[in-house]
């Protein structure tokens, strides 16, 4: 900048420069040339160094899931990381999920980062912006076993290597935190209710038997009246040769009929 003066023995001025890109501490650098008759000290190199603005990293984390869940569900968390600022985020800072006794987590993958599942880790590769939102994580995770109740499963946003002090700094949560209560926003909780299997009831199918009955026969040819005797029938006619059946009274009662081919006595006259 170029002030027209005159800059008198004694005399100070100021100088503001707005600066932009800058991440991290750093140093500016002023010196002063002068024209006309004046001259400049040998102080003439000036230094100013600047710390760099503080971050806000902060971290939120919703379930998807049709609560409550049994034994052997799927759930899926959303983890959503976020810069405050009002300085930006170096690159390297990173998303941890803790789930609770009951779940076993079984993947952790976003766009952008570097996962390890063994440690429920992702690390970015880029740095967060003031204000800006970081990729979301999805984690995924099965319910155990045996595993009843209310399960709190935690995460937490830590910064990157290097990086200042945060305006909230980060605590680790440990197991059943509330997170709402904490000094600091870089963690962040879900719920599960998990409840037993519905039993399942079989209703053995029954069978009606109903006892077989017999019907006596019967015969629309009834036995003469005139029969000889029990089970005897009356000598056929002299009526030739047909085809009959013939029935008759045996002692216990029982009606028994014989197909029977008679053949007529033929009578000479």
């Amino acid at each position: 900048t170029t002030w027209p003066g005159p800059f008198r023995p004694g005399r100070t001025f100021f100088c503001d420069a707005q600066l932009s890109g800058v991440v991290g501490d750093h140093q500016d650098r002023v010196t002063v040339a002068a024209k006309g008759n004046g001259s400049v000290s040998a102080t003439n190199d000036f230094w100013a160094k600047s710390p760099r603005p503080v971050i806000d990293l902060t971290l939120a984390k919703t379930v998807t899931a049709t609560q409550p869940v049994t034994a052997g569900s799927e759930v899926v968390f959303t983890l959503t990381p976020r810069n405050l600022g009002p300085g930006a985020a170096v690159a390297g800072w990173t998303v941890t999920d803790l789930p609770p006794s009951g779940l076993t987590a079984t993947s952790i993958a976003g766009p952008g980062y570097t996962c390890t599942l063994s440690t429920l880790t992702c690390t970015a590769a880029a740095g967060l912006g003031a204000g800006e939102f970081g990729p979301a994580l999805t984690v995924k995770a099965t319910v155990d076993v045996g595993a009843t109740g209310t399960l709190r499963n935690l995460a937490y946003i830590g910064p990157g290597p290097g990086e200042v002090t945060e305006t909230k700094p980060l605590v680790i949560p440990t197991p059943g935190t509330d997170t709402t209560t904490t000094s600091t926003n870089n963690d962040a909780h879900a719920d599960v209710t998990i409840v037993a299997p519905t039993p399942t009831t079989t209703t053995p199918a029954t069978t009606s038997t109903t006892p077989a009955t017999s019907t006596p026969a019967t015969s629309s040819n009834p036995p003469s009246p005139s029969s000889t005797g029990p089970g005897r029938p009356n000598p056929l006619p002299d009526i030739g040769s047909a085809s009959s059946t013939v029935l008759w009274w045996g002692a216990a009662g029982v009606v028994v009929g014989l197909s029977l081919i008679a053949l007529a006595r033929l009578r000479r006259h």
